[in-house]
């Protein structure tokens, strides 16, 4: 892989963590449901859709100063470290950002959503080590579906379209809605994946047999398109004419 490997517990099936993931989330808490956390949550959201859609960092900047004293309340919250660290890196302070996402590994319970952060930051540099940091998230069993969306774009770029369309089953039993990038992160992803070709496509393998047993058939997706193309179709059939 990229980087060094991180120890991984044993994985349960993409199908098993949907259900498991909410009773995990309520044994160790939403940060939802604490106002301060929710507050800055909404903040952090917004200055996310401005970066990664017009990388405008000025939400971020504005943000920046209100989350070291949250990061001191709540210093077990993984989440309060990815907003802290991904707001650093708009802001050019890559260094900082690692550094908090280290502090982060060393004192969160959860610590998944962090290696998706730092594949996040990883790349905002146009590094591909970013890749094997998402590889990693899904490896150690992350709920979140972006990671494996993000997989399936450098998967298709590099010649790995049954991975790849396993890797977008997998991002829509997660997620309802089947999410999909626009034109412009797409080929920032898959501009990224080509600047290295072979070295993607030997990370990959390693990733595709670790988790060949996880990942649901393309089959499966194929089905629900068709299925939700078949009952888009009948409906607009029924729709009285106005």
């Amino acid at each position: 892989m990229f980087e060094d490997k991180v120890d991984r517990p044993s994985l349960l099936s993409l199908e098993d963590l949907i259900t498991l993931r909410f009773e995990t989330s309520e044994a160790l808490g939403d940060w939802r449901e604490i106002p301060d956390l929710r507050k800055a949550g909404g903040y952090i959201a917004e200055a996310s859709s401005a970066w990664v859609r017009y990388r405008d960092s000025t939400v971020y900047k504005r943000i920046l100063p209100l989350l070291p004293p949250i990061k001191g309340e709540y210093s077990d919250w993984d989440v309060i470290y990815c907003w802290n660290a991904s707001a650093l890196s708009a802001l050019g302070q890559y260094d900082e950002g690692y550094a908090v996402i280290e502090e982060g590994l060393s004192r969160c319970k959860r610590t998944v959503a962090l290696l998706c952060t730092l594949g996040d930051i990883k790349s905002d540099q146009n590094r591909i080590e970013g890749f094997g940091w998402w590889m990693q998230a899904c490896m150690l069993g992350t709920s979140n579906w972006s990671p494996y969306l993000k997989l399936s774009v450098a998967a298709d770029e590099v010649g790995r379209r049954d991975l790849s369309l396993r890797l977008v089953a997998a991002t829509d039993l997660l997620v309802s809605g089947m999410p999909r990038f626009d034109a412009d992160i797409d080929a920032r992803l898959r501009d990224l994946a080509r600047s290295d070709i072979h070295r993607m496509q030997t990370a990959l393998g390693t990733f595709s047999a670790y988790m060949d047993p996880f990942l649901p058939s393309p089959t499966s997706l194929q089905t629900s398109e068709i299925g939700a193309r078949i009952k888009a179709r009948m409906r607009l059939l029924q729709r009285k004419p106005e």
